[in-house]
């Protein structure tokens, strides 16, 4: 199901932003944008990169996600299952 997912809704979706938001990064860059604001940031087409940056690392996770969909289907269960069990660290 997670691989089904990821082909059918997350790619597509993830796509559909990044093309169209390239060719509003793309203008902001051409133009070197910075903030209407008097005391605002001067670099503003630096932020709007992050709407390319977006669907990039979400298809990036989605990958991953897939590859242990994957490994399921194959019958590498205890690896996926060790890749799913770890320890993490949190701040807070």
């Amino acid at each position: 199901m997670d691989l089904l997912g990821f082909v059918f809704l997350l790619l597509p979706t993830c796509g559909f932003i990044f093309f169209i938001g390239w060719d509003y990064v793309a203008a902001s860059w051409h133009i070197l944008e910075g903030s209407q604001e008097a005391g605002g940031v001067n670099a503003r087409y630096i932020f709007k990169t992050s709407i390319l940056l977006m669907p990039a690392l979400v298809i990036l996770q989605g990958i991953a996600e897939s590859l242990k969909a994957v490994m399921t289907l194959m019958g590498y269960q205890d690896a996926v299952k060790q890749l799913d069990e770890h320890d993490e660290e949190h701040a807070l």
